[in-house]
């Protein structure tokens, strides 16, 4: 589970009568709610028919990130793989952040993901070369701005260069999206 950061709402992966029976000291519950924010697609009525994982809030507690590999969410995903996605709590909505801009789907499985203080920019390892000139053929981090749909990649050196191999992992994306912090084995 995670706390957002006012902390009032945890995120946690199941649905509600999940959530309840796995409480086994309800006179030591938190007063906060708990939002079972992933446990079904938009329109909350269907339990979400997949893999549900990585779970985070925005500051706020109203956006919730997360990874599927479900086929029921509504956003045109017929890639069969892990994506990631941001739900608004207060509407529903479901939006797949792990896309080109534009929104078409690459067929490979998103891997790490982080999320901006206020879910504008999500940040996500893919192997799929997801902006022009990603000519390596290796895992890259890609930040997408929600707002505009635009997605830059984040692991090029100083001087534009591409990393060579290694492996990477995502840390952390700063509180408003224009940092990444990660790490490689190179």
């Amino acid at each position: 589970p995670q706390l957002c950061g006012r902390q009032d709402a945890i995120a946690a992966v199941g649905a509600p009568y999940q959530l309840a029976a796995a409480d086994r000291h309800p006179q030591r519950r938190l007063p906060h709610r708990v939002v079972a924010a992933v446990a079904a697609e938009a329109g909350g009525q269907a339990p979400v028919a997949g893999t549900v994982q990585r779970v985070q809030l925005s500051a706020d507690g109203t956006q919730v990130l997360f990874v599927a590999d479900a086929a029921n969410l509504g956003v045109g995903d017929s890639n069969f793989a892990a994506d990631a996605f941001v739900k608004n709590l207060a509407t529903g909505a479901i939006q797949r952040a792990s896309t080109q801009a534009g929104g078409v789907e690459v067929g490979t499985a998103v891997e790490g993901v982080a999320m901006s203080a206020d879910a504008r920019h999500v940040a996500f390892v893919h192997q799929a070369a997801l902006v022009a000139g990603d000519t390596n053929g290796l895992r890259d981090i890609y930040v997408k701005d929600l707002a505009t749909g635009a997605v830059q990649r984040a692991t090029l050196g100083a001087d534009g260069s591409q990393p060579g191999g290694g492996t990477l992992f995502l840390q952390a994306i700063s509180a408003d999206g224009q940092h990444v912090a990660f790490r490689t084995a190179d």
